[in-house]
């Protein structure tokens, strides 16, 4: 991911968690559509989640 699209997807976040603005909302301030403001909310999310497998995916 490019950093661009990390810096838009936090700033999503930021607007989506902190402010409580729903994905049209964003989108009409930023004149994306709200399946771009959700997409870039999910990457977001797949960031900052740690993996879920034990031992990072690696065999043991």
């Amino acid at each position: 991911m490019d950093e661009q699209r990390i810096q838009w997807s936090e700033e999503i976040a930021r607007l989506r968690e902190g402010e409580g603005m729903t994905f049209k909302a964003i989108g009409e301030r930023y004149q994306i559509s709200p399946e771009k403001v959700s997409y870039l909310y999910q990457s977001f999310l797949r960031r900052r989640r740690p993996s879920c497998q034990i031992g990072g995916g690696k065999a043991a």
